[in-house]
């Protein structure tokens, strides 16, 4: 076996069980129970339940994105921004939900409203985008992520 096969391998090795990791991560999330949060946004906004429980998945695959890939700035979508906000109000179901999928505290960084600081959140979004279809395999729905500023200062998520 030569020199560049060993190499070869360790990646192969490596590659694996990051993948494995990544799946156990994403199923600790999805499996995580939140009804009770997911009831109490639905009637603080007037939202129905149904869609709710969308946004509930995609807030726990952004979780997953905050997890895994922690030195990575990533941007959240209002929908998803508003049942983490709620979430984050039963502080022991989210330090355990936290916990649970290996993060620590994933804290909450509001957003900047300054002219510089929105391309900087744009950066953060399309960070999100692009991470999310590598690691979920498909494009987040629009229907929860799509934002109506495209490019702004010349950053696209294209």
């Amino acid at each position: 076996m030569s020199d560049g096969n060993v190499i070869d391998l360790q990646i192969a090795r490596a590659s694996t069980h990051y993948s494995i990791r990544i799946k156990k991560t994403i199923d600790l999330a999805m499996a995580w129970r939140m009804d009770h949060i997911l009831v109490a946004l639905s009637l603080s906004r007037g939202l129905p339940l149904s869609y709710v429980q969308r946004v509930e998945r995609e807030l726990k695959r952004f979780l997953v994105l905050r997890t895994i890939l922690p030195n990575r700035d990533h941007g959240v979508s209002w929908p998803v921004d508003e049942l983490w906000h709620m979430f984050l109000t039963y502080t022991r179901d989210y330090a355990m939900f936290c916990s649970s999928i290996g993060a620590g505290f994933i804290h909450h960084d509001p957003a900047p409203s300054s002219g510089v600081d929105l391309i900087s959140s744009m950066a953060k979004y399309c960070n999100t985008m692009l991470d999310y279809k590598k690691i979920f395999g498909e494009s987040a729905p629009d229907e929860i992520w799509k934002i109506e500023i495209y490019h702004v200062g010349g950053v696209s998520c294209s």
